[in-house]
């Protein structure tokens, strides 16, 4: 199974190590809005492109990723982010991966244009 990941779990970031025995399959892209709401992105529904990268990932994995972000598969409404079932576009490949939107309200936290996590936090460090 695929897990599509734009934030903290990014192969730069520090929860990487949650993934980090999984493949990488390649940088892809989704939909959707990204957040700046501390010491992580949150990802909502939405039109622009989000960059961030394909892994390939075994059930251990997920459930690695499942506690992390705070998602209960018993309880997904009051989880602190629900994971989906999407489509993630590579070059000219389309793939169905698993990626998770946060569950709260968003409305007061800043929004990543560039849709790209790892770019933003660059620029962050220099500041």
């Amino acid at each position: 199974m695929y897990l599509f990941v734009y934030g903290t779990l990014l192969s730069t970031e520090y929860n990487h190590q949650t993934i980090k025995d999984s493949k990488l399959i390649d940088e892809a892209c989704i939909y959707g809005k990204l957040f700046d709401i501390g010491n992580y992105p949150a990802l909502k529904e939405g039109k622009n492109i989000i960059i961030g990268e394909l892994y390939d990932i075994d059930d251990s994995i997920l459930k690695s990723c499942d506690q992390l972000e705070g998602y209960n598969n018993d309880d997904p409404e009051n989880s602190l982010y629900v994971r989906k079932l999407i489509t993630v576009f590579m070059d000219k490949k389309e793939l169905c991966a698993y990626v998770y939107y946060c569950n709260f309200d968003t409305s007061n936290y800043k929004e990543i244009e560039s849709g790209n996590y790892k770019e933003y936090m660059n620029e962050q460090r220099k500041k």
